[in-house]
This record gives structure tokens, C-alpha cells and sequence, in this order.
């Protein structure tokens, strides 16, 4: 393991990462931006990773920056994330095929280190490994112990231990019980008499959101972990692995200017369930209506099927009194502020609307003159061609999301339709700078978060449900939709196609149409 100084980052880019004779994989991690501390200890990290691949820590700040100089886009890492670099790489290299792994906390980078375990170990597997290292045919095991570990009999009478899964591994320690019947695949088969047999769950059990998705409904009340705090909104771990968005205004039956001022990271919180999509793995979330929610909390989803209940409380070592302690706190907060705003309450509704709609006018006129100025930034006109207009989108992303955000709303791959400049050109009622200001939400999934987005799906012949939107045959895209200007029935709708690829989702820009027209090109 070496730590490497911000002075010799680059050489060490230059003559051992981009080295054609290099043979094995750099892993990199880094430190948190908050505790400026890694979320797990390199020295740890190496040990677990058992010399398949070499470990350098790069704390967060000038070592970092000099890496992103010294490295093409998106092939960097920072900010307590994770990366691993594969042999061959170079300055033409596709960021996708070198792993980032976004880590805010050290359940997150446990859950990245098996990931990273089971990439390497089906690396080795596939460029012709020994036989030791070939992933092995899974094969029933008996769970026969839970002591700081879960240890296994497999159907020969041989005993193991689990050192590998998708999960914290103390996380499934709690829903798993002796006697249980469960899948692993061996990592030593052949281990000689005398040595330990280790067993691995990586892609043996359900996913978090396949358990997720099978347990939670909308209008349950469940506890959850506050995983992340962004301007807008919050993040809600359901199990470790998925995670809710809580919008802003889901936070307090209050006005909320600074979502840190209510919720704290890592502190366990009631919430009710909005929405849960298994396929796309998302889940909307309330923290508001589950401090007001006059029910108890109910059980959270197994991580393995017919298995004990997650429990977070435990998890986290935190008895479950300072959760209801700190409720009952909320309750009388609550109903002390709701009192002595009650007369006011609707002068400061039309107030905080009124405010929102100034600022969204000047947003509009600022745009329009960053247009006149010189094309959103960029020299040109954004609608001259399919280039011009992606890279004014990702320059528009660039100014408005922060360093620190980039890792939870990364920019999708992103493509033109063959009507979509065409739609665009010649609009009189809004500008090109705020058709590239949405686009630019949109490829980043932050259209969702604004509400006056007013993000629905769209289908051929007219807006439906999501469940029922309909798909384009050739490549399986759905068809979708927002307002360009907020609070405005009668603006403008950007059209697009989100269509899955091997990398996530690729955002393909379809039409600009007015709110009637709910016909989409293909």
C-alpha cells in the first residue's frame, strides 16, 4: 500500500497507471470530504483485497486535484469514493470499464470492497486463473453458527465461514438464523485438509431493492438510516444498499431552508413510504408524515427471504428509545410551532409561491442574457448541431452542481434525437439557455426533485402511468416529459427517451412540444 503526495501525482499517472506492462489493478481510495478521514483504512482494505490488486490512498484535496489534471474526465475519484483501474489503461479508455465505487460512509465502502472482491475474483476467472481462483458452481449450505460471523456446513459436511457478500456482512448476520438453508459459492474448493473453507453470498441472494420491492408498500411506515443531505433533499437507506430520496418538502410540516437544521447523517428516522420502483431503484419517501404518523414503525424487509427483520437499531448499536425519545421531542416541537404559526400560515404559503415564481422570472432573464452574451457559455449557437448542444448541456451541469454532488447525480450518457434541434429552433417563448438549463436536470436526474418539473412519463397517445407507459420496440426506451418553465400550465414540454444501456441509462433529447402535443418522435 502507498500513499502518494500531490507533487507526484502526475509521474506516477504517467509511468505506473498508464504503464503497458503493468499486470495488475490499482485500487484507489480516498478520503471523506467531511472527517477527512478514509471510511476504510487502506492498510484494512489491502489486507481484504489479498494481494489481487495494488491499494493507494489519496487524501481529498491537492493530491486529488492533481489526479483529475493528470487524468482524462470521469476517470478520476475523490470525496471517500473508491476506484479500481484495470491493466491497460490509457487516455482513450472508457470510464465505465474502471469501476467508481461512491462511498458516504463505512457501510458503503464494506459493500464496495465486496463488490470489488467479486470483480477481481471473476476477473481472474475469465484471463484463465488457476483453478483456485475460478469461481466455483454454488452449492447449499446450512447456516450453524452466528458469532461475529456467519459460519456454514455445506452438503459434504464441511465447515466454512462467509467472508464475502453483496451487503455488510454484519448486516445479514442480523436476518439470518441457525438452521437456515441458504446458496454460497466455495472460494476454495480444494483448500487442503487443515485449511479454513470460505464461502461467498456475492450474487446468491436477493438484491436490497428485490427485498425492497417484494415487502414495502405505499402508506408503510418503516425506520431508515439518513444516508446523504443535499440542498434539496435527503437520502434514507431502507436497507443497506437502498436508498429513498426525501424531498425537501418532505422533511418538516415546518418550512425548511437548511435540511441539516432537522435531520442529522447516520441518525435513524421514522418514515412512510410513497412510492417504491424495484426496477429503476428508486423509493420516494416522507421523514414529515412519519413524525406525524400516529402508528408504530413496522417491520423493516428481511435481507434474505423468510429471514429475521432488518433491524436498524442494532445494526447500528442505538437502542430503540433515543429514536422514540427523539420523536416524542419532534411531536411537541410540532404541535408548539404549529400553534404559533397557525394565523400566519397562508399569508406565508402565497408568500414563499410568490418568491419562488420571482426567482424562477429572474432565472429566465439571467438565462437570457447569458444566451444574447454568448450562447449559455459556449461559443456558438448550442442548437448549430448534436455536439454543440451536448457540450453547452454539460457545461450548464458543470455551473450548477457542486464537486460534492457530482458523485449522487452524475451526468447520464446523452444523445440528439433527429427532430429535437429542429423543435427547438425558432421559439419565441423560451430561450436556448433554458432548454440546455433543463436538459441538463434532466440527464442528471435532478428534474425529478423539482416539483415544478412536473417529470411524468409519456406515451404514444397521451400521458399514462408509469406502469403503463409505453416502450419504443427497438431498444426497449421510455418515453418522458417536463415543463420548462415552472408553475406555468401553458409551457413548453422537453421530451426525451430514457433508454437502458449496459452502463445505466442513456438520456436521448426527442422534442420540444407545446403541453398538448403528446406525440414523441422516435
Amino acid at each position: 500500500m502507498q500513499t502518494i503526495a500531490p507533487e507526484a501525482i502526475a509521474d506516477w499517472v504517467a509511468s505506473e497507471l498508464f504503464s503497458s506492462e503493468r499486470e495488475r489493478p490499482v485500487v484507489a481510495i480516498t478520503t471523506s470530504f467531511h472527517t477527512h478521514e478514509y471510511f476504510i483504512d487502506p492498510e484494512e482494505l489491502e489486507e481484504r483485497l489479498e494481494e489481487r490488486a495494488d491499494v493507494v490512498a489519496i487524501p481529498t484535496g491537492e493530491a486529488t486535484w492533481a489526479l483529475s489534471e493528470a487524468l482524462p474526465p470521469k476517470l478520476d475519484v475523490y470525496g471517500g469514493a473508491l476506484r479500481i483501474w484495470w491493466p491497460g489503461l490509457s487516455p482513450e479508455s472508457n470510464p465505465y470499464d474502471h469501476k467508481l465505487h461512491v462511498a458516504a460512509s463505512r457501510l458503503d465502502a464494506d459493500a464496495a470492497v465486496s463488490m470489488l472482491l467479486r470483480a477481481l475474483r471473476n476477473r481472474s476467472g475469465a484471463e484463465g486463473g488457476s483453478e483456485a481462483e475460478e469461481e466455483a458452481d454454488p452449492v447449499p449450505v446450512e447456516v450453524t453458527a452466528i458469532d461475529r460471523g456467519i459460519e456454514v456446513r455445506d452438503d459434504e459436511g464441511r465447515t466454512g465461514r462467509v467472508t464475502e457478500a453483496d451487503v455488510p456482512l454484519h448486516a445479514l448476520e442480523l436476518c439470518v438464523s441457525t438452521g437456515m438453508q441458504l446458496e454460497a459459492t466455495p472460494l476454495n474448493p480444494d483448500a487442503e485438509e487443515g485449511e479454513p473453507l470460505r464461502f461467498s453470498f456475492c450474487g446468491r441472494l436477493p438484491t436490497p431493492w428485490q427485498r425492497v420491492g417484494a415487502v414495502l408498500r405505499p402508506g408503510d411506515v418503516v425506520y431508515g438510516r439518513v444516508s446523504a443531505i443535499q440542498e434539496r433533499f435527503a437520502l434514507v437507506e431502507l436497507l443497506p444498499g437502498a436508498r429513498g430520496i426525501v424531498g425537501i418538502a418532505d422533511i418538516d410540516h415546518t418550512f425548511v431552508e437548511t435540511i441539516g437544521d432537522f435531520v442529522q447523517l447516520d441518525e435513524i428516522v421514522k418514515v412512510v413510504v410513497q412510492s417504491v420502483d424495484e426496477e429503476a431503484r428508486r423509493a420516494v419517501l416522507s421523514i414529515k408524515d412519519g413524525r406525524s404518523a400516529k402508528r408504530e414503525a413496522g417491520p423493516s424487509p428481511s435481507l434474505v427471504p423468510d429471514g429475521n427483520p432488518f433491524d436498524w437499531h442494532a445494526f447500528l448499536g442505538r437502542p430503540i428509545e433515543e429514536t422514540k425519545q427523539a420523536e416524542g421531542d419532534s411531536f411537541e416541537r410540532l404541535g408548539s410551532i404549529k400553534r404559533e404559526l397557525k394565523a400566519s400560515e397562508d399569508d406565508r404559503t402565497l408568500l414563499r409561491e410568490t418568491v419562488a415564481s420571482l426567482r424562477e422570472q429572474v432565472k429566465d432573464l439571467e438565462a437570457r442574457c447569458a444566451g444574447l452574451d454568448g450562447g449559455a457559455g459556449v461559443q456558438g449557437d448550442p442548437l448549430e448541431d448534436e455536439d454543440a448542444f451536448l457540450r453547452a448541456v454539460r457545461i450548464a451541469y458543470a455551473r450548477d452542481v457542486g464537486e460534492d454532488e457530482r458523485h449522487e447525480q452524475p451526468l447520464e450518457p446523452m444523445s440528439v434525437g433527429a427532430s429535437f434541434l429542429v423543435s427547438a429552433r425558432g421559439l419565441e417563448d423560451v430561450g436556448v439557455p433554458k432548454i440546455v438549463e433543463v436538459a441538463a436536470q434532466v440527464a442528471s436526474g435532478r428534474a425529478e426533485e423539482l416539483a415544478g418539473r412536473e417529470v411524468e412519463p409519456l406515451g404514444k397517445s397521451g400521458p399514462t402511468s408509469k406502469r403503463y407507459a409505453k416502450k419504443r420496440a427497438s431498444d426497449d426506451g421510455r418515453a418522458w416529459r417536463c415543463s420548462l418553465q415552472m408553475r406555468s400550465p401553458s409551457a413548453r414540454r422537453l421530451l426525451w427517451w430514457a433508454i437502458p444501456s449496459d452502463d445505466g441509462v442513456t438520456i436521448e433529447f426527442a422534442a420540444v412540444a407545446a403541453p398538448d402535443d403528446h406525440e414523441i418522435p422516435e
